[in-house]
């Protein structure tokens, strides 16, 4: 019936979660992530769920899995010993000596510190968290993170910064850490490109995340809506498999809108005669935010996706992190785009379209596309060299394959703006069978969406409406009148 560990439930499904949901229809016990997969299933969506508490239990858990990574990962029995007390106990008198540790040991030893104490304070309860900052624990772990240059060191401290909750940090110090937090973590990547990178930028904007909402709170009039917006169209920047990484890139975006709309509304004021002191926190905090978009970041970024050896988990992070960059015209948008163009992305991008075994690296593709089209140079490249591969994703028989929502949308909106102003790249379209995959999506049923059914319909009719017609009048190719101005097939 149900996975146990010492009095402690785990995950019916996943077997690895502590379950904190009981479904009465099942008769079975879930997570909270498990649960929601549960309830998509249409013939299981009634089902009704009671909240099952077992705290003590995952304590208990929770300690004896902080003490066995005590005993895998010390060598020196005796520290081995003090911070396996230390784990077994939640008392304001341990916690200390795992900060003065940390002042006073080795690289090695740091790293394994740094390891068991973000295994404490993921499970603790909240009173150990507050104990952590009544020790000035956050103090140094800040401290440590600014001044070592350790790969792996950095990795642990980023993690532990990652489970620390910023609300008993005073606003300038929080303004303050955001600020070094970008200079540390860009400069990082950049010094070196070939390292473990990625997960210490993630860990990094997600620290950031963490922090943002206090310091830039003044940012925040008006803002709702568009953070509201961005976690709409999540679907932009998900990868469905790690949820972790789609929350830093959407927590990311947030932050960009805040910085963006807090820039903006301190020009009006300076504007309007009523300049803000020069030593504002804020400000100058602003000020820190313009490394994310200067061409040095942008070209890692480019680096990342260029790189054969790039795993595809981090270059969909990457094409997520560009996705949010670059939808919204801001000022650095157009230098962004020929940034990438002039670092040889866009065949990669291209190359990205072939692997149609990996859907959701092709959705992630035709967004970064989609965005990228608004430059003519980027848009001409595209229609030229990449209308194969995009008409490639698209079906023109019933038992082909059919892809996504998600992937089938905006390649119609890139053909639809490719095709728009250009008649060799309409001939081009038509040349590689274009029309009749458009007209299949059109006109049979039950395959699409009403949205896609639309985009196409919309499609049809900018290739009618180019005054180039004559391209289309073919025997296997003809797009009549009649083709365009009737209504979609649902």
């Amino acid at each position: 019936m149900f996975q146990e560990n010492k009095n402690l439930i785990l995950c019916y499904i996943c077997l690895q979660e502590i379950a904190t949901e009981f479904c009465r229809d099942c008769n079975q016990y879930f997570c909270d992530k498990c649960k929601l997969h549960h309830l998509k299933i249409s013939s299981l969506s009634d089902h009704q769920f009671t909240s099952y508490d077992q705290r003590e239990g995952q304590k208990r858990f929770h300690v004896e899995h902080g003490r066995g990574v005590v005993r895998k990962r010390f060598e020196n029995q005796d520290l081995s010993q003090e911070l396996f007390d230390i784990i077994g106990e939640e008392s304001q008198h341990d916690l200390p000596k795992i900060i003065q540790m940390l002042q006073n040991c080795s690289t090695d030893t740091k790293e394994n510190i740094l390891f068991a104490l973000k295994t404490i304070l993921e499970g603790s309860s909240r009173s150990m968290q507050d104990v952590f900052y009544e020790t000035d624990g956050v103090k140094v772990i800040l401290q440590m993170f600014f001044e070592t240059r350790d790969t792996a060191v950095l990795d642990y401290i980023t993690s532990v910064m990652l489970v620390i909750p910023p609300g008993k940090l005073d606003e300038q110090t929080i303004s303050d850490v955001t600020g070094l937090l970008i200079r540390t973590v860009i400069n990082f990547g950049i010094r070196n490109p070939e390292d473990a990178r990625l997960p210490l930028f993630l860990n990094g904007i997600g620290i950031i995340r963490n922090f943002s909402d206090l310091a830039f709170r003044d940012f925040q009039d008006g803002n709702d809506h568009m953070i509201i917006q961005l976690r709409e169209h999540k679907h932009l920047v998900c990868y469905v498999t790690d949820t972790r990484i789609l929350l830093l890139v959407i927590g990311l975006t947030a932050i960009f809108s805040k910085i963006h709309k807090g820039k903006k509304k301190k020009t009006r004021e300076i504007n309007s005669g009523l300049d803000l002191p020069a030593g504002n926190s804020e400000s100058c905090a602003v000020h820190e935010y313009e490394e994310l978009w200067k061409d040095s970041s942008i070209g890692l970024f480019c680096k990342i996706i260029t790189n054969e050896k790039t795993q595809p988990i981090t270059l969909k992070t990457t094409m997520g992190l560009l996705i949010n960059l670059l939808p919204f015209n801001w000022h650095g948008a157009v230098s962004i785009s020929a940034k990438m163009r002039n670092q040889m992305v866009l065949p990669v991008l291209i190359d990205c379209l072939f692997d149609l075994r990996d859907q959701a690296l092709v959705t992630k593709t035709c967004h970064l596309i989609l965005c990228l089209i608004f430059d003519e140079k980027n848009k001409y490249l595209f229609g030229v060299c990449a209308m194969k591969h995009l008409l490639g994703v698209l079906p023109i028989k019933t038992n082909s394959d059919i892809f996504s929502d998600d992937i089938v949308l905006p390649v119609l909106s890139i053909l639809t703006e490719i095709v728009r102003d250009h008649e060799d790249l309409a001939w081009n379209l038509v040349k590689e069978n274009g029309l009749e995959k458009v007209k299949f999506i059109k006109f049979t049923p039950e395959i699409y969406s009403v949205e896609i059914k639309e985009k196409a319909s919309e499609l049809l009719s900018v290739l009618w409406n180019n005054k180039h017609k004559h391209v289309y009048m073919i025997d296997s190719s003809k797009l009549t009148k009649d083709e365009v101005k009737a209504d979609y097939v649902l």
